[in-house]
């Protein structure tokens, strides 16, 4: 039987951590370390930089504290009817699948695309 590892993704602390930035995604790290977590989500939004530098530091803080990042999760809008904006779309989730590599994450979730008026559900 497979160990049931757990993980978190901390839209409750969103506000605080993306918006006001009143706490870091360090500080988030340790918070979720203290609870007994064994990973975090890492969030797209959460890397201002995509620079190797700036990931480096990141991906380094959370495995310091003895967590795993078990997700990465991006957004993107393929529910636009224009070919070349899906196709941009999809470029940024391939750079998406390789930022997960980069941080050891085996699982990649998309928030994809928004409710569209008077376009029929396929």
């Amino acid at each position: 039987m497979a160990t049931v590892k757990f993980s978190c993704i901390p839209i409750g602390l969103f506000k605080e951590i993306l918006h006001t930035q009143s706490l870091s995604v360090h500080a988030w790290a340790e918070m979720a370390a203290g609870i007994g977590f064994d990973g975090i989500e890492m969030y797209e939004p959460y890397v201002k930089d995509w620079n190797t530098q700036e990931m480096e530091s990141l991906a380094n803080g959370v495995w310091a504290m003895g967590l795993a990042i078990s997700m990465w999760t991006s957004y993107a809008d393929f529910a636009s009817s224009d070919a070349d904006v899906r196709a941009e779309q999809t470029a940024h989730l391939q750079k998406a699948v390789d930022m997960a590599g980069f941080f050891g994450a085996h699982i990649v979730r998309v928030t994809a695309g928004n409710w569209i008026e008077n376009i029929p559900n396929a």
